[in-house]
């Protein structure tokens, strides 16, 4: 869904899915993300008995795809927006909130919530291309205080190098972000377990297998967090304060 963005492209993903399933015939699925639970989930085992589904990764709220229900149970995935920010006024306190990413669903989905969460209005750039990326984030260094960078899945140019060494010599606020792929751009991260969401949809498929049924497993949401701090932005961000005081 990120990188193949038709719908032609994603109806023949979909159909390649179901068609595994099918000639597998699993004891138990485990879905990760929304656009599996979009794209496979709803269009052909919504309301059904078998197989059992357990999902991962889905953000915020899985109702929208029908679960949990009798044949589907997984973990949510949530932001750690509070917790973030309390570790980035910890560096400099702000109102003014940013927000950059790509511009795909789970940033937005990401965005509305964590707007709903804190109750502000949050600037936001949704970017196309990496050049846009690049735009953004100068653009936001300007407009807010503090911030926040969402996923860069989807820009089909993106270059890592590059990316490193423009935030580096551009970041003139505080950002932060909770993705881990992440850390080499932000200055403080406190990074959601793609881990954690794996072992908890393992465990629970072990429940199914031993004969547990999906509803009997209530819904859970993601609880650990990891704190990074990025040396190289810090230093270069205080090279530059001192010698503009110089």
């Amino acid at each position: 869904n990120y990188r193949q963005k038709s719908e032609e492209d994603l109806a023949k993903a979909s159909a390649a899915c179901r068609d595994t399933i099918e000639q597998w015939r699993p004891d138990v699925v485990i879905v990760s993300d929304d656009p599996a639970m979009k794209g496979v989930f709803v269009p052909f085992y919504q309301g059904k008995q078998a197989p059992p589904f357990v999902f991962c990764g889905v953000n915020w709220d899985a109702t929208t795809y029908g679960a949990p229900a009798k044949n589907i149970t997984g973990m949510l995935e949530v932001c750690p927006v509070k917790d973030l920010l309390a570790e980035m006024g910890k560096l400099k306190s702000g109102q003014r909130l940013g927000y950059l990413s790509s511009d795909s669903l789970t940033p937005k989905k990401d965005l509305e919530n964590c707007a709903k969460i804190l109750g502000v209005t949050i600037e936001k750039v949704f970017a196309k291309d990496f050049k846009e990326w690049k735009q953004g984030f100068q653009d936001l260094q300007s407009k807010v205080d503090l911030l926040i960078l969402g996923v860069n899945l989807g820009l089909a140019d993106w270059d890592e190098a590059e990316a490193r060494k423009f935030v580096e010599q551009n970041t003139k606020i505080v950002t932060g972000s909770w993705h881990d792929y992440l850390n080499a751009l932000a200055l403080v991260s406190y990074n959601k377990s793609a881990a954690e969401q794996g072992e908890w949809a393992a465990r629970a498929a072990l429940q199914i297998l031993k004969g547990a049924a999906p509803s009997t497993i209530p819904v859970a949401t993601n609880q650990k967090g990891e704190l990074v701090i990025n040396a190289r932005i810090a230093k270069r961000s205080e090279e530059r304060r001192v010698g503009k005081e110089c």
